[in-house]
């Protein structure tokens, strides 16, 4: 009895072998993972877009502007005009009404400027003067403080550029009102030039 349970045994583990054996050489092949999700749209079927060029350096600056009037002060100062007197002009009134004074006149310089660099304020930078060649007698904007012209250099001048900006004068009757002298007080140059009177 023994030995036939025995031999039971031994031929249910050699079918159970043969049964293991059988399906070893049959394993199914797990399927192949799926492509991971991403949140990415599918691509396009166009063909790519090139990217636009890298951007070039910047353009440079504009050079200075090239001088538009006759007079100029030494390009090498911190502040730098090109500038021209135009013309002289008698008044009877300032832009407020004001008379000259017994024994004066007013008169009206107009002036033309195109700052080239620095900071604008002509009227600072510069001074302006009637002058007598025969005496060399000079006679500047500030002994006419009290006189104010409708384009007065005093706030024109602050402008990058103006024209027929009025310098006004209180100057002694029968004074030659051709006669300007201009100094640039940054550097001393100065211009000495005749007008026309208008």
């Amino acid at each position: 009895m023994d030995t036939t349970l025995r031999l039971r045994r031994l031929g249910l583990v050699g079918a159970a072998a043969i049964a293991i054996a059988t399906l070893a050489g049959c394993v199914i092949p797990a399927p192949a993972p799926s492509a991971p999700q991403t949140s990415e749209p599918p691509a396009s079927t166009q063909p790519p877009v090139a990217s636009d060029p890298p951007a070039s350096d910047p353009p440079a600056s504009d050079p200075p502007a090239e001088a538009a009037y006759e007079l100029q002060n030494d390009d090498a100062a911190a502040v730098v005009w090109s500038f021209e007197p135009v013309d002289a002009q008698r008044v009877d009134t300032d832009s407020i009404g004001n008379v000259a004074d017994p024994g004066q006149q007013l008169v009206i310089l107009h002036l033309d400027g195109q700052l080239l660099s620095g900071s604008p304020d002509f009227y600072y930078q510069f001074t302006v003067q009637a002058y007598d060649p025969a005496t060399s007698q000079t006679i500047g904007l500030s002994s006419a403080s009290s006189f104010y012209a409708e384009d007065d250099l005093f706030t024109v001048g602050r402008q990058e550029s103006f024209t027929n900006a009025d310098a006004i004068f209180q100057l002694p009757e029968g004074w030659d009102i051709s006669n300007w002298r201009i100094v640039c007080n940054e550097t001393g140059e100065e211009w000495v030039v005749q007008v026309p009177v208008v």
